[in-house]
């Protein structure tokens, strides 16, 4: 959502929900001060701007965002081990981003990395495990090997996508909520398979039906 109003509107579409995600550009266009106020009136944010920086940079920053009273932020795990442990024993919940899930294997190959894109996620999900993050931001494809190897760690999945395709989708590793659910997701993002469908409180029910019918299944 690139404004307040829609971005209130779309909430209240959601009454029963409490959890939503501020992004990048919703971020950018208001500030911290409206979302102060949503928390204040007890909706749950989590505010994803991806922090990239040096370690002092960062640290000052998530001092910021958790004097907020955000709930859940992140940092890109490639900002490497220094910043990702200047991070560690605080209140505000942090999880790494290991790889945008609009990335595959020709990417990171461009970046100089020569394994395949699961091979890169392993890696950061590992390195965020050292530093003491709370967990990670990964595909379906690394859920399953990430609660594994980390059996504590939250993982927040992206991508959920179910029903019909959405035109110009730029995610390449998808996923649709049950099998995000199965393979040990603690949080799913939600937003184009939402907002896109005609009739988006049945698109919510829908969603709510998979989940729930996944978590009996486990």
């Amino acid at each position: 959502m690139p404004t307040r109003d829609q971005a209130e509107s779309l909430m209240a579409k959601f009454p029963g929900h409490r959890q939503f995600k501020v992004g990048l550009e919703l971020f950018s266009a208001i500030g911290p001060e409206p979302v102060q106020e949503w928390i204040q009136q007890g909706w749950e944010i989590f505010l994803d701007l991806k922090l990239h920086d040096i370690p002092h940079t960062v640290s000052r920053a998530v001092n910021r965002i958790e004097e907020m009273g955000v709930s859940l932020t992140t940092v890109h795990a490639s900002g490497g081990m220094a910043m990702m442990q200047s991070l560690s024993r605080r209140q505000l919940a942090i999880v790494g981003v290991t790889l945008l899930t609009s990335l595959g294997n020709q990417d990171i190959h461009q970046l100089g990395f020569t394994g395949t894109s699961q091979d890169f996620v392993i890696n950061a999900a590992q390195m965020c495990k050292q530093a003491q993050l709370d967990g990670v931001v990964a595909s379906l494809y690394e859920t399953r090997q990430i609660r594994e190897l980390w059996f504590q760690s939250r993982i927040v999945v992206p991508g959920i996508r179910w029903g019909d395709a959405i035109t110009g989708d730029d995610q390449e590793r998808i996923a649709t909520p049950d099998r995000a659910v199965l393979a040990g997701a603690t949080d799913l993002v939600v937003g184009r398979a939402l907002m896109r469908r005609p009739d988006t409180a049945q698109a919510y029910q829908e969603l709510m039906t998979m989940v729930e019918s996944a978590n009996q299944g486990k």
